[in-house]
């Protein structure tokens, strides 16, 4: 299923009072303590001791630098795109922040999820954390361009309209049969979830996120698997 059409959605992976909870109160935590949001409003990069925000695109302008950075980036999505994504901030090398974020959520159990459902075998990337903070005006359809690579997105709060701002995915656009037929009204995927759930899909597939209509924080952990 997953590789006919580019995701497959699983509720419940993890407990909404466990292993979700836990790691919302470290994330909220780590932001409160480390001023992280107070930063992220500079109009100058911070170069702090545990991480660099990334607020201006003059040092860190590429997805490369961003991902291989000597420390952990905290990139400034708005800032970047100016009039788009206002509001987003992506957390790249998350594990190194939160070194049990790997632990916690079962790597090696996602990765036997991605091996049963496919017919590759698959091994760990990276992790980074979405925020979303009353995003209206998001990124529209893209694709990533990595067909050999997926992501998995684990949901930290509940999206139960898609006004709240839901994931979104063009069925089978993961495939060159699937480009040339575009966006059909029928393949668009809308996800609302709950906290714990997750989306896994191709990321050379098209996807975004809806607008937040409505007023609200979402959370998400986006780990990236690549073929072993």
């Amino acid at each position: 299923m997953l590789e006919t059409q580019g995701y497959i959605f699983l509720k419940g992976v993890y407990e909404k009072d466990g292993v979700i909870a836990d790691f919302n109160k470290a994330l909220n935590d780590f932001m409160t303590k480390h001023k992280v949001m107070m930063y992220l409003q500079k109009p100058m990069d911070m170069d702090e001791e545990l991480f660099y925000v990334n607020n201006t695109y003059s040092n860190i302008n590429t997805y490369e630098k961003a991902l291989y950075y000597a420390k952990p980036v905290i990139e400034n999505r708005g800032a970047k795109n100016r009039t788009t994504e206002i509001g987003y901030y992506d957390i790249y090398q998350s594990n190194r922040l939160f070194p049990n974020l790997l632990e916690l959520f079962n790597v090696k159990t996602l990765e036997a999820i991605l091996n049963k459902t496919t017919s590759s075998r698959w091994k760990f990337h990276r992790a980074n954390i979405h925020i979303s903070n009353n995003v209206k005006n998001p990124m529209g359809y893209h694709s990533d361009g990595m067909a050999d690579s997926i992501r998995v997105l684990i949901y930290l709060n509940d999206i139960q309209t898609s006004q709240q701002g839901a994931p979104v995915f063009i069925k089978g656009s993961h495939t060159v049969q699937g480009r040339a037929n575009g966006i059909k009204k029928e393949d668009i995927k809308i996800f609302t979830a709950e906290k714990g759930d997750i989306l896994v899909h191709y990321e050379n597939g098209f996807h975004r996120k809806l607008p937040q209509e409505i007023s609200g924080v979402n959370g998400y952990i986006a780990i990236h698997f690549i073929k072993a």
